[in-house]
């Protein structure tokens, strides 16, 4: 018999029964290991599915900036001009590091949209043509 340590009590669990429990024991250990390392290899997977993903992105996103560099120095010096892009600002263009820009697409479709909420500014329901400010 064995004597529990907190109260004293004796334990039911005789001598012959110590193998089979210890080998009970080692069994649910191995289990239990073998689980905590399959969910530990699963999220080491998907910590680096998600890194090379980002890394993908990047190198993808960088590209089409590089392209889109490439593009607008290919064009003449008029056509930046109707875009109302300086050659010396394309980098900071295509990589949206100037903050004092708004976009145009945004400017006219803010036009667009008070044009077109005012009721009776337009004839018939349609939207004025914008005009392109001569730059």
């Amino acid at each position: 018999m064995t004597q529990n340590a907190r109260d004293g009590t004796e334990l039911e669990f005789p001598p012959a029964r110590w193998p089979l429990s210890r080998a009970d024991i080692e069994k649910r250990a191995r289990e239990a290991r073998s689980r905590v390392l399959r969910e530990f290899g699963l999220w080491v997977g998907a910590q680096a599915a998600a890194g090379t993903r980002s890394l993908i992105e990047a190198y993808r996103s960088w590209r089409r900036r590089q392209a889109a560099v490439f593009e607008l120095g290919s064009l003449d010096d008029r056509s930046l001009r109707d875009l109302g892009i300086n050659r010396s600002e394309i980098q900071s263009v295509v990589a949206g590091w100037d903050a004092t820009r708004i976009p145009r697409g945004q400017i006219a479709a803010t036009t667009r949209a008070a044009v077109t909420a005012a009721p009776g500014r337009t004839p018939r329901g349609r939207v004025p043509a914008l005009r392109k400010n001569a730059a």
